[in-house]
């Protein structure tokens, strides 16, 4: 039985989800800081006055990308908030989107004013500004697409499913490539980033990591646009059908890898790297390559094959996680080293992520979870 996105199995999960979100954005803005946890009692009112004064700091270009971050950080629990509380009738649905706007701010206040209880945590209007924009965005978001999650959930068509996915998957993907979305908007920051050009011609990934680490890098940059290769092949004739040739998604594929490249080079914290339009295209192609190819074998048959694939698949994917993860290295410390040089507050769950920009931190968090 298929559960429609609006339907109470639906709002249910979107609801849990929601709340896991905002328990995790109040653990991120609190508890994890420079110095651990730091809670000082302090009266109440005090903070509430101090709270109300929140003062506004204006900020230069180099401050750009963690205000971005701080916007993006709240279109998902934006997305989540309308999901839970989206009603089925349209006439409703104007007063269900103020409603969703006047929770999401009543939550990134709340936190904004328990940051104050955890110095050196400061408030400036700023990121209050930027993460209810994010969360209007993604209550729009949500108004924008629900409908056709719920028409694909409804109608049953896998293929039609998988073109929805994978059309996701490209704005994810843009997004991620382009983050933290700091663009160069001043006739000065445009002028630095002209300067930069000409490192862009010859550097390559990971420029100061090992060989082997340097090709895992480019394989699996490559490999993240195997899904755009196989969303350019299908063509929509009634139904979605894998038609459009290699050459005609390599010659799609190279426009959207240049354009990429060329955005890349306006983002004042990017590094960008022409080579990268090579196996970025290189894995477009291979994408359009398999999906073809796919489309032409017999699922049962297929999957037969795949699992009787996994179990050698383990150990290669083992030798690549603890290469990426640099232990398989001749070169260790002792216990003694190790212990004196560790720091405590690398247990903190999220601490790593903590201590690197929100940008860095976004990539890091679903390169863990690739690996």
């Amino acid at each position: 039985m298929r559960h429609d996105i609006l339907s109470w199995p639906g709002r249910r999960r979107l609801g849990c989800l929601c709340l896991i979100y905002a328990a995790l954005t109040l653990y991120s803005s609190t508890i994890i800081g420079p110095l651990g946890p730091h809670f000082v009692y302090r009266d109440p009112a005090e903070v509430f006055r101090l709270f109300l004064a929140t003062p506004y700091v204006a900020h230069g270009s180099d401050q750009r990308a963690d205000w971005v971050a701080n916007l993006l950080m709240l279109i998902p629990f934006g997305f989540l908030v309308a999901g839970t509380v989206w009603p089925s009738r349209p006439a409703f649905r104007l007063p269900a989107a103020i409603g969703t706007v006047l929770i999401c701010v009543a939550t990134i206040l709340t936190i904004k004013y328990l940051q104050l209880f955890f110095p050196p945590r400061t408030v400036t209007l700023n990121y209050i500004v930027a993460q209810t924009l994010g969360s209007v965005i993604g209550c729009a978001c949500f108004a924008a697409s629900h409908r056709r999650f719920s028409l694909a959930g409804r109608r049953g068509d896998p293929v039609a499913a998988l073109v929805l996915f994978l059309r996701l998957y490209l704005v994810a993907l843009l997004i991620f490539l382009l983050m933290p979305l700091d663009f160069a908007l001043s006739a000065a920051d445009l002028q630095t980033q002209i300067e930069r050009f000409p490192d862009t011609l010859l550097a390559l990934p990971g420029g100061d990591r090992p060989l082997a680490m340097r090709a895992i890098l480019i394989a699996a940059a490559g490999a993240a646009f195997i899904p755009v290769g196989m969303l350019l092949t299908f063509v929509k004739a009634g139904v979605y059908r894998v038609r459009r040739g290699i050459l005609s998604v390599a010659c799609i594929g190279l426009a959207i890898t240049t354009g990429v490249f060329a955005f890349s080079t306006l983002v004042i914290s990017a590094a960008p790297m022409m080579v990268s339009i090579v196996y970025r295209s290189c894995g477009i192609v291979l994408g359009a390559v398999w999906i073809r190819w796919l489309s032409r074998q017999d699922p049962d048959a297929l999957r037969g094959r795949l699992r009787r694939l996994v179990p050698w698949a383990i150990v290669p994917y083992l030798v690549v996680l603890l290469l990426v993860n640099r232990l398989l290295s001749a070169d260790w410390l002792s216990v003694q080293d190790a212990i004196a040089q560790a720091n405590p507050l690398g247990l903190l769950p999220l601490f790593d992520y903590y201590i690197v920009t929100k940008a860095m931190a976004a990539k890091n968090i679903v390169g863990h979870a690739v690996l």
